[in-house]
């Protein structure tokens, strides 16, 4: 697919905090205060977002009112092309961009302030695994697209704790060890591969 491209943003993971303006305890995502990631987040997912930050805070928080993927400290999106120009627009105004595109299967660094073009992480930097195969969904839509012809995932309605649990239909035999290799794990009362996504 030319036109969508996987993105992975840094993130500390999710943290139960008080809404500064309702009060009430919510699960939002710890991002770094510093870097570009607040800004991103919020214009791609829209109306879906909301900074929960409480005043004071040494991080940012980030409420997100929809499926999100969250691997080895990265949340993973699949995003169109005009998103990944906006994403890009609001890296360069930050000294640190922290979001890294996917690509020729390797990871690539926005640009950001004092870098005018896409570059390799440093070490122990960004992510360092391939996200091939976990179908981030899109943060305007919602939606999963599969990186396997073939293979359609079903969001089940069961859910323990805020954990979602994703469904694998398809001819997914001859890529069972890619599979297990993404964390996913087979159900042999379903017949099935299955992913749980945490909150």
């Amino acid at each position: 697919m030319a036109d969508q491209h996987i993105i992975a943003v840094d993130t500390y993971g999710a943290q139960r905090i008080r809404h500064p303006q309702t009060g009430k305890t919510v699960s939002a995502y710890k991002l770094g205060y510093t870097s570009a990631v607040m800004p991103v987040l919020l214009t791609l997912y829209g109306e879906n977002a909301h900074d929960v930050s409480p005043r004071q805070a040494s991080y940012r928080y980030l409420q997100v009112d929809s499926d999100v993927v969250v691997r080895h400290g990265h949340i993973l999106l699949t995003v169109s092309v005009d998103e990944l120009a906006k994403a890009v627009q609001i890296t360069r105004q930050h000294h640190r961009a922290a979001v890294y595109l996917w690509r020729d299967r390797k990871w690539w660094s926005l640009p950001d302030s004092t870098h005018d073009d896409y570059t390799e992480p440093g070490y122990r930097v960004g992510p360092n695994f391939d996200p091939t195969g976990f179908c981030p969904p899109s943060p305007s839509t919602g939606v999963r697209e599969s990186a396997v012809t073939g293979i359609t995932a079903e969001r089940s309605q069961r859910e323990e704790g805020g954990r979602v649990w994703w469904w694998l239909h398809g001819d997914t035999y001859p890529h069972r060890d890619l599979l297990k290799r993404q964390g996913a794990r087979w159900s042999g009362k379903r017949k099935a591969w299955y992913y749980i996504v945490a909150p």
